[in-house]
């Protein structure tokens, strides 16, 4: 899905997810959280997030919780690797692959960041005058 599709997608869910309870015994609140970028593609995760939110805030904002950024650290790079065959090099590959993290959580952040500041104000229309 483009950005927008999503924005407009998540729109229509969320709008139609009011802020009940689980049940009038229950006082866990539901939590509306967006599906966010694929993590391991550094320009593409940019772009995403800045269109998603530009979307998003064009019109009438449905509450949102979070975002899920998505990150995926395999190790299948080669076309020996499996899933489930490796060894103790191959676990080191892994978590190394992991150390850029840190960044990306943080360059979201600062998108995130950004887009809330683009908020547009809410418009309200005065009701009638007694």
């Amino acid at each position: 899905m483009t950005p927008e599709m999503y924005a407009d997608k998540y729109r229509e869910y969320a709008s139609a997810m009011p802020t009940f309870q689980k049940s009038i015994f229950d006082q866990n609140p539901i939590y509306k959280i967006a599906s966010g970028p694929d993590g391991n593609k550094p320009i593409e995760r940019v772009k995403w997030t800045k269109d998603f939110l530009k979307a998003f805030f064009r019109y009438r904002q449905p509450g949102i919780n979070a975002m899920d950024l998505h990150f995926y650290n395999w190790n299948i790079e080669h076309e020996s690797d499996t899933p489930t065959d490796f060894g103790e090099d191959d676990w080191y590959r892994v978590i190394n692959g992991t150390r850029e993290l840190d960044q990306i959580i943080n360059q979201q952040a600062d998108l995130i960041k950004e887009g809330l500041q683009n908020i547009p104000q809410p418009e309200f229309i005065a009701g009638p005058q007694t």
